[in-house]
């Protein structure tokens, strides 16, 4: 059994009794200090559920993308506030560019594109007299400071621009230095249109268009640099416009059949067209210019670029109002290049020892058709290899006529006297010497040759080998001086004459004519 204990605080105190037990209990004395608080008990079970609170406030509605928008169509914010995004056609595409210029780019510039700096294209002032600040891609829509961004157009309508420089419809186009301008680029200056101008006020519309790039008659395509060789891909359309600048043009290739250069004209008329035209504008034009020139080239052997043969054309005379030109052709001999023919304003002429072989009749169709040397030289019509000269119906005018004796001799008869004459007016070729010595040359045969001295002249005969005359050559001497001529046979060269090799006298007349390769007979007045 257990004894239980009531203390003073109401509290009980139960001790088991397991033994016989001993309580000794004290005299009342004062209450000890509280004891520390024991550990938690277990929690008990969770109660019921408290009434709900009031609801809450509602939040602001959301930003969602409209429904409905048609094709090209975009998404734009009408304004500050929220919930305003609607689909549009844009009216403009703007763009953020840098400016890294070292200087401010005002308002309404117009630039191009150089590069990519701060996560925005760079631009700088466009220019039409520079192919490296062309093509213009924006016009700037406010004033950009150095090393700043701001907003540009590049395509559609912008508003509240000062056009009042400009008149409702004008095209504007890139200028210099930036600048917009109304006056059509010309010459060699790029020409692109960057807009129009819809309302001409202080607060005026352009209608902005930088993506045609360049619609010009200067430099225009040579602007191209995408790569190092840009191709057109197919054929390029000039619009009816004109491809000018400066450069070389280099065309390669293989085809046969294909012309390298094709200028076709659809002209119906008897105009003149196709033109293909040279021009050399000299500032201080002189007689003998060079105009142009075709060169034609190909390969040798040793695999080198050889001129084969070119087709040039100079100025004669430049004088004002007796213009003269001429054209010339050159060909390649014996790997030099020779000049062989001239066209002149009055004649072709045949130089450097070229010639003219003809496998055709020549008809002289004036009525004062003249075959003339130049120079005094004689005119030689030799046949090739054993074939004739023939000469039919020759005349030296209408009385007259060429012919050759049964010894071959050639005469012309005079039908009108029934005389035979050397020439039409009986006259000699003279070649007159008044020294006491003289070697004959080429131009002596059928000639003859007076001596006017008064002092004794020799006059040598030379070798086939220095002057080759033909065999049968004819070369005449007249004493019309005091000094007697002698005839002297050059080196290898031998003359007979049956009565001697000196004239017999004053006045004295004799011919020397040749027999063989180094032979001559000497005949007429003479004396030893």
């Amino acid at each position: 059994m257990a004894v239980t204990i009531t203390v003073e605080n109401g509290g009980t105190i139960s001790i088991p009794q397991q033994s016989p037990a001993t309580i000794a209990i004290a005299a009342s004395g004062s209450v000890g200090p509280t004891g520390p608080t024991g550990p938690a008990g277990e929690a008990g079970p969770q109660g019921p559920a408290g009434p709900q609170g009031p609801a809450g406030n509602d939040g602001s509605d959301g930003e969602g993308v409209p429904i409905s928008g048609s094709q090209y169509q975009v998404l734009s914010k009408n304004s500050g506030d929220d919930n305003d995004t609607d689909w549009t056609y844009p009216e403009a595409l703007m763009m953020l560019v840098r400016n890294g210029t070292g200087s401010t780019i005002s308002a309404m510039s117009v630039v191009y594109t150089n590069g990519f700096s701060s996560g925005f294209p760079s631009v700088a002032l466009a220019d039409n007299g520079s192919a490296s600040k062309m093509p213009a891609s924006y016009i700037v829509m406010e004033d950009i400071p150095n090393g700043s961004s701001g907003l540009a157009c590049m395509y559609g309508k912008i508003v509240n621009v000062n056009t009042s420089s400009f008149s409702n419809g004008d095209t504007l186009y890139v200028g210099t230095s930036g600048a917009v301008t109304s006056t059509e680029p010309t010459g060699s200056e790029i020409k692109q249109s960057v807009g129009r101008v819809l309302n001409s006020n202080a607060s005026g519309t352009i209608l902005v268009n930088c993506l045609n790039q360049f619609n010009n008659s200067g430099a225009g395509l040579s602007n191209i640099v995408e790569d190092a060789t840009p191709q057109l891909g197919g054929e390029l359309d000039l619009n009816s416009n004109d491809i000018s600048g400066t450069g070389n043009i280099s065309i390669n290739t293989t085809s046969v059949d294909t012309p390298s250069i094709l200028i076709t004209s659809t002209e119906d008329s008897s105009t003149a067209s196709p033109i293909f035209e040279m021009k050399r504008n000299s500032g201080s034009p002189d007689d003998g210019d060079y105009l142009g020139q075709i060169k034609f080239k190909g390969e040798n052997d040793a695999d080198q670029s050889v001129l084969y043969a070119k087709i040039t054309a100079k100025t004669s005379d430049v004088t004002d109002e007796s213009e003269d030109g001429l054209m010339e052709f050159s060909l390649k001999r014996d790997g030099s290049n020779v000049i062989c023919y001239r066209f002149t304003h009055d004649s072709l002429k045949i130089v450097n020892d070229c010639g003219i072989e003809v496998d055709a009749n020549i008809t002289l169709s004036s009525s004062t058709s003249i075959i003339t040397s130049k120079s005094n030289n004689d005119v030689k019509v030799s046949p090739h290899g054993t074939g004739d000269i023939v000469l039919e119906n020759f005349k030296f005018d209408a009385s007259q006529t060429v012919g050759s004796d049964d010894d071959g001799h050639a005469f012309i008869y005079d039908h009108s006297t029934g005389k035979i004459r050397l020439t039409s007016t009986g006259q000699f070729k003279v070649n007159e010497q008044s020294g006491t010595s003289y070697t004959t040359v080429i131009t002596d045969m059928g000639k003859v040759i007076d001596t006017t001295g008064s002092s004794a002249i020799s006059i040598t005969i030379p070798p086939n080998s220095s002057v080759a005359y033909p065999v049968g050559t004819v070369i005449s001497f007249s004493q019309l001086g005091s000094g007697q001529i002698t005839i002297v046979a050059g080196t290898g060269v031998t003359v007979n004459g049956a009565n001697g090799l000196k004239s017999a006298s004053q006045y004295s007349m004799f011919s020397c004519r040749k027999t063989g390769t180094d032979s001559w007979v000497v005949y007429g007045d003479t004396t030893s």
